[in-house]
């Protein structure tokens, strides 16, 4: 009874492991076909082709059945709008690795507006005067020279030509952009397209821009850091207030007149004839001072 029972046994672990070396072989094949039909190789001897049902019983009709219109819609879709996406695809990709490296340039933000003139249609579309031609100015502003001088420059140099009454403004937005370059070039161009009717609204945007390169304005205040030095001729520091003086905008009188003053050498002829007897206007402070100037050289003389 006990060596049937041990026979028993021995025979069902020997067909127990011819079952899995058989589940094990099948599987094998299976993996050597879903590689080869990857691939695009032909079945090798001894494999058979796939049957899902038999080794994958997960998959449902309802998966297979969305599967197979999603080969079918592939089968259909263009070949060229294939292409075409995939080339997109890489473009995107090496657009966004360029940003990435330091100094790449950029590519434009936006082509479609980019070759359009800052200007309306009825300044872009004018035709400017061959006889004027701004393309050699005086000067080249960069940005860094005070805008209200070179403006008033531009508009000496503008008047001095004969330019038709119709074309005033198209001529005068248009030879603008002729006299910069580097950043205030950069700016002109940086536009957006159609957004300047007029030279007066070109002029608005181009003080805004280099409002930093603008020279303060002097006031009558600051013209008491102005002293005559020592054995300084009173001629030599008359000419140097009057420079300062004529570039003050408002000019306040008397604040000018005690600034001179002020100035002047402590206990000199000139101090005292001013303390003694003030002056109202600076025409009589400068009669004075000449009157001075003449008593100097004839001194030196």
């Amino acid at each position: 009874m006990k060596a049937a029972l041990k026979k028993g046994q021995e025979d069902f672990r020997h067909s127990q492991s011819e079952s899995s070396q058989q589940t094990i072989e099948n599987l094998t094949k299976e993996l050597k076909y879903v590689k080869s039909s990857k691939a695009g190789k032909p079945l090798g001897r001894g494999m058979t082709p796939h049957n899902p049902n038999l080794y994958d019983s997960s998959i449902s009709e309802d998966e297979e059945e969305v599967k197979i219109n999603s080969d079918q819609e592939e089968e259909e879709t263009d070949p060229a709008a294939k292409k075409l996406a995939l080339l997109e695809s890489y473009n995107k990709k090496i657009l966004c690795m360029r940003a990435k490296l330091p100094g790449a340039p950029t590519p434009v933000a936006t082509p479609n507006g980019y070759a359009q003139s800052p200007f309306i249609d009825e300044i872009a579309k004018a035709r400017i005067p061959k006889k004027i031609n701004m393309s050699q100015p005086h000067m080249l502003n960069d940005g860094s020279t005070n805008p209200y001088d070179y403006v008033a420059q531009y508009k000496r140099k503008m008047w001095t030509l004969s330019i038709p009454k119709h074309l005033l403004e198209a001529t005068m937005c248009k030879s603008f952009g002729a006299t910069l370059s580097g950043p205030a070039l950069q700016w002109l161009i940086s536009l957006n397209p159609g957004t300047i009717p007029n030279f007066a609204a070109l002029i608005n945007k181009f003080y805004l821009q280099f409002a930093s390169s603008r020279i303060l304005e002097k006031h009558t205040g600051d013209l008491y850091p102005i002293t005559q030095k020592t054995n300084e001729a009173v001629r030599k520091y008359l000419d140097r207030f009057n420079k300062e003086m004529i570039s003050v905008k408002n000019l306040d009188v008397p604040t000018a007149i005690e600034t001179f003053r002020r100035g002047l050498t402590y206990k000199s002829r000139l101090y005292y004839e001013l303390t003694r007897y003030p002056c109202n206007t600076f025409e009589k402070v400068r009669a004075r001072a000449m009157a001075e100037i003449h008593v100097e050289e004839d001194d030196v003389s």
